[in-house]
């Protein structure tokens, strides 16, 4: 075998370990949230419109809320108006725990793919 195909094999094998090592450590939690353990109750955030539950990350010592939105969907008569703010309320606690949708964006043929137009968040 000659030298080049040693070192190309020693490589490859090297970078599996690696990226076995680091899938496997702390480290990838605290750097994907929605990968993270939760340790303990959900934390709570108490606005005006209702509670949200979110998810701890105690490798960071964060508590995370995600997808909460700001304002009203920018459908119908909002579409090309200012963000109006959120008036509705509800009495149950709402998950925070993920991502809102991405907005539309230009220049893309399939713009249903790539986002909606509910992106406030």
């Amino acid at each position: 075998m000659r030298r080049w195909a040693i070192k190309k094999i020693l490589a490859i094998l090297v970078l599996v370990a690696l990226l076995s090592f680091f899938a496997a450590s702390d480290l990838w939690n605290a750097l994907f949230p929605e990968n993270v353990s939760i340790y303990g109750p959900a934390p709570l955030a108490l606005t005006k419109n209702g509670t949200y539950a979110g998810m701890r990350n105690d490798y960071l010592a964060q508590d995370l809320f995600l997808g909460m939105p700001y304002a009203l969907p920018p459908v119908g008569d909002l579409r090309f108006d200012i963000p109006h703010a959120l008036n509705q309320s509800w009495n149950h606690r709402k998950e925070a725990k993920a991502y809102g949708p991405h907005c539309l964006t230009y220049g893309v043929s399939v713009p249903s793919a790539l986002g909606r137009q509910n992106h406030h968040f």
